[in-house]
């Protein structure tokens, strides 16, 4: 089985797990060939970064037919570059190494120095004008650097011959495009959630010999993100008779995370993605655009009815921080049984403990 939540990869092996989304791949493909700048939307792990990487591998086997020379592709992972010099530098390296160059002396700027944003612009501008059309694909793309580059530096950006396909997380959209930086991206692309056909077929092609119904099962669970499909193909395991259990854990959990609303939705899917956080840590309020109180309150609602676990964990100085993490479907069960078990236990020791009614004598 290849099971692994990892984004695919521009090669062929992965080609054929990818499961093409044939509106969107289209949609992408027709803004690059007439020139547009395009941003890819969706909600972390729904496959921006497979897709990219799907268009990378196609974009070269059509480049190898004469009559169709479509743009090419140079990957920049944006993750972790700080402002506009940062990922800036970051092209200028990915497409001197495309063309076969030793990498730039810009290089310091790719771990955040500062570098000259206008001598890293004239760069690209060059390298762009010396091999026909050519797109960044710019993954992830942190916001507020992005919306530094696309926004103050968008005039300077469409004054080069080179495109742009950047992928940002549905959550980060509004910062990423804060005036002026809308008006950069002429083409947008929304990755919706799968169908569940496009998750069955996702699992057949890395699992064998599984049934049918469970594939649906699964795909259900996953509710149309790949990533977390795949998280519960893992978790579900080669014993296939858990698998309903499974299934109807994981819509309980589901329902009670619906029932506390949108907030509570979108709070776990950030903790999940960090792997568990503090209602202080930096990281989860820039990506919620929360203050800690609003956090604090979601968090107290989720942990109120057993949707997250508490842990305190030691950094340097000062009192140790409470770190929450989601609970998987099977932990949120067995807390409901537990409880259960313990209200039953607890009536019955007060049942036992309420003095006998006497008998009327005789």
């Amino acid at each position: 089985m290849t099971l692994s939540g990892r984004p695919l990869l521009d090669t062929r092996p992965d080609s054929q797990l990818f499961v093409d989304r044939v509106e969107e791949m289209s949609r992408v493909r027709a803004a690059l060939n007439h020139s547009l700048n395009c941003l890819v939307v969706g909600e972390r792990g729904s496959g921006k970064t497979s897709l990219v990487r799907a268009l990378m591998f196609q974009s070269r086997q059509d480049g190898d037919q004469k009559d169709r020379r479509p743009p090419e592709l140079v990957y920049v992972h944006g993750a972790g570059a700080v402002g506009a010099a940062g990922l800036l530098a970051r092209a200028a390296d990915a497409i001197a190494r495309h063309q076969g160059d030793v990498p730039p002396s810009t290089s310091p700027a790719l771990d955040g120095g500062a570098g000259d944003a206008t001598e890293l612009l004239a760069e690209l501008g060059d390298r762009a004008a010396q091999r026909g059309r050519i797109v960044i694909a710019l993954d992830d793309a942190p916001t507020g650097a992005g919306n530094a580059l696309f926004g103050a530096l968008r005039d300077e950006l469409w004054s080069i011959d080179l495109r742009w396909l950047v992928t940002v997380p549905t959550s980060d959209k509004g910062v990423l495009l804060r005036p002026p930086a809308d008006a950069f991206f002429e083409s947008q692309v929304e990755l919706e959630p799968l169908a569940v056909s496009g998750s069955i077929e996702i699992l057949r092609r890395r699992m064998r010999e599984v049934p049918e119904p469970l594939l649906a099962e699964a795909a259900r669970i996953g509710a149309g993100n790949p990533r977390r499909l795949l998280d519960v193909a893992r978790e579900l395991g080669g014993d296939y008779s858990k698998w309903s259990a499974f299934s109807l854990a994981a819509s309980q959990r589901e329902k009670a995370l619906a029932s506390l609303g949108r907030s509570a939705q979108m709070l776990a899917q950030e903790l999940e993605e960090l792997g568990g956080a503090s209602a202080s840590d930096e990281q989860l309020l820039s990506r919620m655009g929360w203050t800690r109180p609003r956090v604090v309150q979601v968090l107290a609602e989720m942990e109120q009815v057993g949707l997250v676990t508490t842990s305190r964990q030691k950094s340097g100085q000062g009192r140790p921080r409470k770190i929450y993490k989601v609970v998987s479907p099977a932990q949120f069960v067995q807390q409901r049984l537990t409880a259960r078990t313990r209200a039953t236990d607890q009536t019955q020791a007060k049942t036992q403990d309420q003095p006998q009614a006497k008998e009327p004598p005789a």
